[in-house]
């Protein structure tokens, strides 16, 4: 029997597999003297591992496949005697054998001297038919190879793959909860990269999509000065993130130098067993990770698990030397967005790529020079691509990185939302009138004015109305409000390039208070309170105003505010 440790770790995802009724697994070339005495003989020849531990005590019924036998792994140099060892060690399927004219005339002289019996080859040949007949290639298709990629890594398989990734993050060590990092706007950060040359590889890039300014310092090789010079450089930093991407002893020379750096964390590309080597270490910095391998989704999931981009919840699956026990493995909880596939959230790749073409139009129609487009969905940004150049002169593309004024958010993150959310569940259709939830908008030319009118801006609305100067107290300031082309001793602050206002005046008590009370419940600012009330006096503000003559695309405030009171009457009626 295998030993008790191997049984609960290293065989754990065998029985489970096996259990779940899977068909196919491989044999490797490997020497395990807890299993077969013969240390030269590899698992894939061994009885006593493919035969009586996978087949007897594991209870796999399936196809058994050697692992290629062309491989150095191998015993014999003469091929036909493994592939009689490997069929003696109950494999079915024998890849890659080295010579296999020789290799078939080697297995058929071993049944004549009963090295193998003719049972055992029937046995096999009747195995591997059915599997065959199952799967249908009895009436065998050629497959297309030319999108044979594409069909392999579909989209669902990428998303899945990646949540794999995510949800393997181990963090091992969190002292003072260092991770997830906070302060970003006020903390230096520098990153090491021991065993990359790349300072902009996935992890790196993955990094700088949370905090722009961070230092990367990629290391290869270097003497004792150079691992010196870099610690002292390194002491300047607030905090610092060393990824092990190669597990060589040059790697082992400069994580020893680097051990005793204030706010280190350290983040392992590479399985727990390589990390044992690293010893006390793995016990001193601030924060540990396992990624286990030193793959780009890996290092991908590791930069977001460190910025809190998705939650950290992984559990070693080896034991760490004497460090961490088979099973360890702390929490920290998601706080920022994270960067995903939009099947991560129920969205479709193929859908997105249509804002391309949206895009591409207008940049055609020079609708605008350039943009960028962000998707986000369930805190995970599954889109985020720029194009075409910030200027019509195209002096410089659009990147990733360039920063915006944003504007007229609340139209596009809060009723627009909304209203789909409505149509969606089926409680407002966007073809009928906004007045079937605002009775007040019934009597007027407004009436059969529709939600769908108002979200494209052709429901021939103006583009604004001052509501702001209803609450205005007009005995508080000498008219007229606004002054164009000149300032006086009244008009003193600036409103717009060519317009001043009063540099005081009050509003109405009746109608704004500075606190939340009885009747003033609606806030528009900080410490700004309006009367209840003021909602109908918005919807007749805009019942009264008139339309323009013809329906043409007219930038307006006005359909929003609409569709926010008749989706608010909508909510109040479930």
């Amino acid at each position: 029997p295998p030993p008790p440790a191997m049984d609960t770790v290293e065989l754990l995802p065998f029985k489970h597999l096996i259990h779940a009724g899977i068909d196919g697994l491989m044999v490797g070339h490997l020497s395990v003297p807890a299993l077969e005495k013969d240390v030269l003989l590899p698992s894939s020849q061994s009885r006593a591992i493919t035969g009586a531990l996978l087949h007897d005590s594991l209870g796999f019924k399936g196809l058994c496949f050697t692992d290629a036998l062309v491989m150095k792994g191998t015993v014999s140099s003469y091929s036909g005697m493994n592939c009689i060892r490997s069929l003696q060690a109950s494999n079915d399927i024998l890849l890659s054998p080295a010579n296999l004219p020789a290799d078939i005339t080697a297995v058929v002289k071993a049944v004549e001297k009963g090295l193998l019996s003719d049972s055992l080859i029937d046995a096999k040949c009747r195995k591997l038919l059915t599997y065959k007949y199952a799967l249908g290639l009895s009436k065998q298709q050629p497959i297309q190879l030319d999108s044979i990629v594409d069909v392999l890594n579909h989209e669902q398989a990428k998303a899945l793959n990646l949540r794999l990734h995510v949800e393997a993050i181990t963090l091992l060590r969190n002292q003072n909860d260092f991770l997830p990092l906070r302060h970003l706007d006020s903390k230096k950060t520098a990153v090491v990269l021991l065993g990359a040359s790349d300072k902009n590889n996935a992890f790196v890039a993955q990094l700088k999509a949370y905090q722009e300014n961070i230092d990367v310092y990629p290391v290869l090789a270097g003497n004792e000065n150079d691992r010196e010079d870099l610690a002292e450089q390194l002491k300047t930093y607030d905090r610092c993130i060393v990824a092990i991407h190669a597990n060589t002893r040059q790697q082992q020379l400069w994580l020893a130098r680097l051990r005793h750096l204030p706010h280190l964390a350290l983040c392992f590309f590479s399985s727990p067993y390589s990390m044992a080597l690293h010893g006390d270490i793995l016990q001193e910095a601030e924060a540990v990770l396992c990624a286990y391998e030193n793959s780009e989704l890996s290092q991908k999931a590791a930069a977001q698990a460190i910025f809190g981009g998705n939650s950290i919840s992984g559990r070693l699956s080896a034991p760490i030397g004497k460090y961490y026990p088979c099973g360890w493995g702390l929490d920290t909880e998601k706080t920022r967005l994270s960067y995903l596939y939009p099947e991560n959230v129920d969205m479709s790749s193929l859908r997105m790529m249509a804002i391309d073409s949206i895009v591409e139009d207008a940049l055609q129609r020079e609708v605008f020079p350039g943009c960028q487009v962000l998707v986000a969905k369930d805190g995970a940004v599954v889109w985020n691509k720029s194009y075409g150049y910030i200027d019509h002169e195209h002096s410089r593309a659009v990147s990733n990185d360039d920063i915006y004024d944003l504007a007229s958010l609340t139209k596009a993150i809060a009723c627009t939302p909304m209203i789909m959310s409505l149509a969606e569940q089926g409680r407002l259709h966007l073809d009928e009138a906004v007045s079937n939830y605002l009775p007040a908008l019934k009597e007027g030319d407004k009436s059969d004015l529709s939600f769908r009118q108002m979200l494209y801006h052709e429901s021939r609305l103006p583009s604004f109305v001052p509501f702001y100067q209803m609450l205005i107290d007009t005995s508080s300031y000498a008219s007229p409000f606004f002054l164009t082309y000149r300032a006086d001793s009244v008009h003193c602050m600036r409103f717009d390039e060519n317009a001043w206002a009063p540099g005081s005046y009050d509003f109405y008590p009746h109608l704004v208070s500075s606190t939340a009370k009885d009747s003033f419940s609606l806030q528009v600012a900080e410490d700004f309170y309006v009367h209840d009330s003021f909602r109908d006096s918005v919807i007749r503000r805009i019942n009264d105003a008139d339309l323009l003559k013809r329906k043409r695309y007219v930038y307006s405030d006005l359909g929003y505010l609409l569709m926010g009171f008749a989706a608010e009457n909508i909510a109040r009626k479930s």
